[in-house]
């Protein structure tokens, strides 16, 4: 005799998957996680000197909520280097969020420099500006990395509030949705084993 499946146990399959998929991803984005962002990820990366260049600027939009920290690359030759240097993160409007000051003594060979952000002091979509001067010249050994005439650097943003996990659950979604065969592969699974 020939097993067949009615139309209602497909669609309780379908929707048992979606139920697990959507409980799996929550979970997934209730993970406390630090979000990182890196400007024009895949370029290369080029070192320019510090007392050639005395000072650079890069502006940057922040993508979500709560920057924590940003991380500048510089690479300071056999740790070499004693020049001094000045980060500072600049809101729109020019103000100075914060600023840190560093010498070759805190920057090894190839390393980032890390500027932490008080909590809840940038928001998303802020245009921001990352400044690196130098301030005392000692050997001018001391370079900066860039990529495509930009400060290389890392954005981390503290991810916790309610808002975030959703806005990471939609992310989850859409990159589900926008490969297909990750959603329907489980489906046809799913209508498989019930068949």
């Amino acid at each position: 005799m020939k097993k067949t499946i009615s139309f209602h146990q497909v669609l309780a399959t379908i929707g048992a998957v979606l139920v697990f998929l959507n409980g799996l991803f929550l979970v997934a984005a209730i993970i406390p996680s630090k979000i990182t962002v890196e400007n024009f990820k895949n370029y290369p990366t080029y070192f320019s000197n510090l007392s050639e260049k005395r000072i650079l600027k890069s502006n940057f939009v922040t993508n979500y909520n709560n920057l924590g920290r940003v991380d500048v690359l510089f690479k300071n030759p056999i740790l070499e280097s004693r020049d001094e240097l000045k980060i500072r993160l600049l809101a729109e409007n020019g103000t100075e969020i914060v600023s840190k000051d560093f010498s070759g003594f805190n920057l090894g060979d190839t390393s980032h420099a890390r500027i932490d952000i008080p909590r809840g002091t940038v928001r998303s979509g802020e245009n921001l500006e990352i400044e690196v001067a130098i301030t005392k010249v000692v050997d001018g050994k001391l370079s900066v990395g860039t990529k495509n005439d930009f400060l290389n650097f890392i954005q981390y943003y503290d991810s916790t509030s309610r808002r975030d996990i959703f806005i990471r659950f939609g992310n989850i979604w859409a990159k589900v949705l926008s490969q297909p065969i990750v959603l329907v592969l489980p489906l046809v699974l799913g209508v498989l084993a019930v068949w």
